[in-house]
C-alpha cells in the first residue's frame, strides 16, 4: 500500500454492517478508505501519511443518515449544512411528512407551499434560493454536487395533491388520483436504472 493522505488511529471502527465495532486504523487514499487491522495495536505498525488523526476514546464511521430532516430549502441556501456534517451525519432524507417541494408544475403553487411550511421548514432568501424548478429532476438537480450531503428524497403527497386537484379541501376523485399515479409512473421511466 502506498502512504495513505491520512490515517485515523485509536477509534472504534463501525462501518455499518451490523458487525461488532473493533479497533483498527483507517487509512484514506484519494477517495478510497481501508481498515487496517489493529494487529498488535502498536503505531509503528501503520504506514506513514500525510496526516494522522488520533480518535482514541472515539467511534470512527462512514457516516449517518438523518431520516427525518426539514431542510429541503434551506440546505440550498446553505450548502455547507455544517451543522449536521459537524454530527457525522452524510446523508440526509428530504420530502418528510408529506411535505416535498417537487413537483410544483405551477410556479405560484410552489412559492404558496414554501410560504406555507416556512414555520418548519425555514424561509431562505429568494435571492439566495430561488424557487426555480417545477419537476422532481429539476429540483434534484439544484443538489447536485452543490450541497455537502448525499440527498435521498421522498415525493410528499402535498405536491402531488396540489398538482393534482389544487388547493380545495375536497375528496380526490378518480381522475386525480389517475393524474397523480401518472405522475409517480413518469418519474419512474425517467430514473429507472
Amino acid at each position: 500500500m502506498t502512504s495513505p493522505d491520512l490515517l485515523i488511529t485509536g477509534g472504534t471502527i463501525v462501518d455499518g454492517t451490523g458487525a461488532r465495532g473493533r479497533a483498527g486504523t483507517l487509512a484514506i487514499s484519494g477517495d478510497r478508505m481501508r481498515v487496517l487491522d489493529a494487529g498488535t495495536g502498536a503505531e509503528s505498525d501503520a504506514p506513514l501519511a500525510g496526516r494522522t488523526i488520533d480518535a482514541t476514546g472515539k467511534v470512527v464511521a462512514p457516516g449517518f443518515i438523518d431520516l427525518h430532516s426539514h431542510s429541503g430549502l434551506m440546505i440550498l441556501a446553505d450548502p455547507r449544512h455544517e451543522p449536521k456534517v459537524r454530527q457525522g451525519i452524510t446523508t440526509e432524507v428530504i420530502g418528510v411528512d408529506g411535505n416535498s417541494y417537487a413537483p410544483f408544475p405551477d410556479h405560484g403553487d410552489l412559492e404558496a407551499f414554501a410560504w406555507l411550511n416556512s414555520g418548519l421548514d425555514g424561509d431562505p432568501d429568494r435571492e439566495r434560493v430561488a424557487l426555480d424548478w417545477d419537476t422532481v429532476a429539476s429540483y434534484l438537480r439544484r443538489f447536485d454536487r452543490q450541497v455537502s450531503l448525499n440527498i435521498a428524497y421522498l415525493i410528499g403527497n402535498s405536491a402531488l395533491r396540489i398538482a393534482a386537484v389544487g388547493w380545495d379541501d375536497d375528496k380526490i376523485r378518480n381522475y386525480a388520483t389517475e393524474a397523480i399515479k401518472a405522475a409517480v409512473e413518469d418519474y419512474k421511466k425517467k430514473h429507472a436504472k
